[in-house]
């Protein structure tokens, strides 16, 4: 095998995405993915921002919010999923990560 045998396996091998699916007793809330973990943060911090309102007690959502604001998208999904369910019904965020099967 070359070098540039080598080169070609690579390029056809796919990517793995990252998925992250939220959960409620009664389904699937919200499902979310892309070709990075900073991808899907991004799309689960617009859930959570839309959500956090609703589902959480004020302090909560203003500490969601106060994350957002500051650009931590990440700490922002933790919070909202440490607090949720205090209020309301608990939702489950399950992160996986997936590689397309070749092809």
């Amino acid at each position: 095998m070359t070098a540039s045998d080598t080169e070609q396996t690579q390029e056809r091998s796919p990517s793995p995405w990252h998925v992250a699916v939220v959960t409620a007793d009664d389904g699937v809330l919200h499902v979310a993915l892309g070709p990075t973990t900073a991808a899907v943060a991004e799309q689960l911090a617009g859930y959570v921002a839309g959500r956090a309102d609703h589902g959480l007690w004020p302090a909560e959502a203003e500490r969601v919010a106060a994350l957002l604001r500051a650009g931590d998208r990440e700490g922002a999904v933790r919070a909202y999923f440490d607090a949720v369910g205090g209020r309301w019904d608990g939702e489950r965020l399950h992160l996986q990560t997936a590689t397309p099967a070749a092809g």
